[in-house]
């Protein structure tokens, strides 16, 4: 066993640096998008809830809205308080509220949006197949937001936002828009890469973000890589 564990640490340390993967701006992932004329860009974000993220971040709806963008595109966000109100207005009237950013408050901020409630579902469905395999998926109320160009799939509890499902399940299908928003660092490839033109991991602040620089940390020993670089091993 110590012999394993001593290969095993011998190679992850001199794979070291390609464990950091370059990221793009949220600016530049959908300026990409508004260039392309045909197929879909899926972009994943800092806000992986399967990650133990909230759900709830608002880094690329803000800058679609920021863009103003004429084509269509997909995200969820989870606010139990946006559903709970739509509920109460009903299903083909409009409503005027400040969406995520409640529970992500450090990383995140509401965002003001006036939107047309399409549908409601219950949030219950079953995934199959895909990394994780068959699994039953509870994300409580759901509702559907339209604002502008942009579709927002809204729950009231997170759900894993890897899989076309969590879409479909709404009457929502990943291949009618432009842009789809994945919260999901690695899991998404299996669901969306036979489907996407092009692929983006956007550079997001959030709880599951992966530029561990962006953390303030008090209980890390010190020499560790990547937080000290002139260390040997």
């Amino acid at each position: 066993a110590k012999n394993y564990a001593e290969k095993i640490s011998k190679l992850a340390w001199k794979l070291r640096t390609k464990f950091f993967i370059k990221k793009t701006s949220v600016e530049l992932a959908i300026e990409e998008a508004k260039k392309m004329k045909h197929g879909l860009i899926v972009i994943s974000d800092s806000d992986s809830t399967t990650s133990g993220a909230t759900g709830d971040n608002t880094c690329v709806l803000k800058e679609l809205i920021k863009q103003k963008i004429d084509f269509p595109a997909l995200l969820s966000i989870v606010d139990p308080q946006v559903v709970k109100e739509a509920l109460f207005a009903g299903i083909g009237n409009k409503i005027i509220c400040e969406i995520g950013g409640k529970q992500d408050n450090v990383y995140s901020e509401p965002v003001h949006i006036q939107a047309v409630i399409k549908k409601f579902t219950d949030g219950h469905f079953v995934i199959k197949g895909g990394h994780i395999g068959t699994i039953s998926v509870d994300m409580g109320d759901t509702v559907v937001l339209k604002t502008g160009t942009i579709d927002i799939l809204v729950s009231e509890k997170i759900g894993p936002v890897y899989e076309q499902t969590v879409y479909k399940h709404a009457g929502l299908d990943p291949q009618d828009y432009r842009v789809v928003v994945v919260k999901s660092p690695v899991g998404f490839r299996a669901a969306y890469e036979p489907i996407a033109a092009k692929i983006i991991l956007v550079d997001c602040p959030g709880f599951s973000a992966s530029d561990l620089s962006i953390y303030k940390y008090e209980n890390i020993p010190h020499p560790t890589y990547p937080f000290d670089k002139e260390i040997s091993w």
